[in-house]
């Protein structure tokens, strides 16, 4: 008796790449296994933040150097300077574009929907429309006003006997 696991973990045999984008705005895979600091190497001057982290915390957070890619991952390159600041809206926005785009490689499919006739009577009733037009509305996902966080404040506590 004993563990048998290879017939429960799938084997992804499939290419192991993670997208890099830099600070122009240009997207590149990278093959993995690689480490940040090879990558950091490569453009000196510049640190690698996860897309994921960036998008939770809303600012620049630089992996370490010995720090593996992820495969399927977004990474994103700034430069020294930009280490704990925070990212503009703008910034964001290209970030999550860049993160929902499919790969180039991926063979885009057609949809096929049915044909859907409307009778005069539904035209005239707007109200079921705006019901699904309100339930779509709203970033779905992201954090919407700008809230402090709350940051713990450790204080001694006395103790009178």
């Amino acid at each position: 008796m004993g563990n048998y696991t290879s017939s429960c973990i799938p084997i992804y045999s499939g290419t192991r790449t993670a997208k890099l984008m830099d600070t122009g705005g240009r997207l590149r895979r990278v093959k993995l296994p690689i480490k940040a600091a090879e990558l950091m190497l490569q453009d000196p001057g510049n640190l690698i933040s996860p897309a994921n982290e960036l998008l939770r915390v809303t600012r620049v957070i630089a992996m370490r150097a010995e720090d593996d890619l992820r495969p399927g991952q977004l990474y994103l390159l700034f430069p020294l300077s930009r280490v704990r600041s925070k990212v503009s809206g703008a910034e964001m926005e290209l970030i999550v574009s860049a993160s929902e785009k499919r790969s180039s490689n991926k063979q885009k499919g057609a949809k096929v929907l049915p044909v859907v006739s409307v009778d005069k009577a539904q035209e005239g009733d707007s109200s079921d429309v705006e019901d699904v037009v309100g339930a779509n509305a709203g970033f779905l996902g992201h954090r919407t006003g700008n809230c402090r966080r709350w940051t713990p404040v450790l204080e001694t506590i006395s103790e009178e006997v």
